[in-house]
């Protein structure tokens, strides 16, 4: 009977997060889409008029789900706090670095891969910030849904049942990049769910990693709202390649030690939980 609890904590639980997230976004978008076709003779400009309403519903939807019934009340996981106030700022100091680091890998994936965002996402989603619901779907609940799905429905599971840091931690992250869909999207999701998955895991509060994500969307809003030409808003152009490629390795040494650091000064295991 053990057996089979700690298989439902570690597998089932974390892969029935994650679908309920898949599926609802495939409902939300299957019902917007035929509303949409129905209205307007399918029109493209009508679809992308709805599809930011698809991710903010498919996002509140999830949220509400995962976050507030039974058996996940994964919302709970906001509440908890096992981190001093310098540990706190600390990673969010270190998810800072990965973003940059995280920028310029995206930029040298262009410039030496060719790998970049594919026109239809960059359409999608130059016009969902330009929609009221779009930028709730982006800058808030998108974030917080993320957050409750990939790491506390993922990572929760694992570590209440002691399973080894790495698995949730790489598991988490290689989900959270899969489900971006575009390779370009996945490397650069990877990346910082990675380091979001470590903060998660020494914190254990979604707290830190769900203000970060919603500070890093709500900047990237911003540039695209004000900004004329926001893809001519690269590191490249401030620095030239060359030293982009040192600041890029410099970044990740500088993330290497901090997340060492961290780690070594953070130790929820041995702290009071508080619920």
């Amino acid at each position: 009977m053990k057996s089979i609890n700690h298989t439902l904590d570690i597998i089932v639980w974390p892969l029935t997060a994650v679908l309920i997230f898949l599926a609802l976004q495939f409902i939300c978008q299957f019902v917007a889409k035929t509303v949409g076709f129905f209205a307007v003779e399918g029109s493209e400009q009508q679809m992308l008029d709805i599809a930011p309403w698809t991710m903010l519903c498919s996002s509140v939807m999830t949220t509400l789900i995962l976050g507030f019934t039974k058996p996940f009340r994964l919302f709970r996981e906001f509440r908890k706090w096992v981190c001093d106030g310098y540990n706190a700022l600390f990673s969010l100091l270190i998810i800072l670095i990965a973003f940059f680091a995280g920028t310029i890998l995206n930029e040298l994936l262009e410039i030496y891969c060719g790998l970049e965002m594919a026109n239809e996402y960059k359409t999608l989603f130059e016009n969902a910030v330009r929609n009221p619901a779009g930028v709730l779907a982006i800058v808030l609940f998108g974030p917080v849904c993320e957050e409750i799905v990939f790491r506390a429905g993922i990572m929760k599971p694992m570590i209440d049942r002691n399973v080894k840091p790495w698995i949730p931690i790489l598991v988490s992250s290689v989900i959270f990049g899969l489900v971006h869909g575009n390779l370009s999207q996945i490397i650069y999701a990877v990346f910082i769910g990675f380091v979001f998955a470590i903060v998660y895991y020494r914190t254990r509060s979604l707290i830190i990693t769900s203000f970060a994500h919603v500070l890093n969307n709500s900047l990237i809003v911003t540039l695209m709202l004000t900004s004329d030409n926001y893809e001519e808003v690269r590191v490249e152009n401030y620095l030239g390649t060359g030293p982009m490629i040192a600041a890029f390795v410099l970044a990740l040494i500088l993330l290497g030690v901090s997340i060492r650091y961290f780690w070594k000064n953070t130790a929820p295991e041995m702290m009071e939980k508080t619920e």
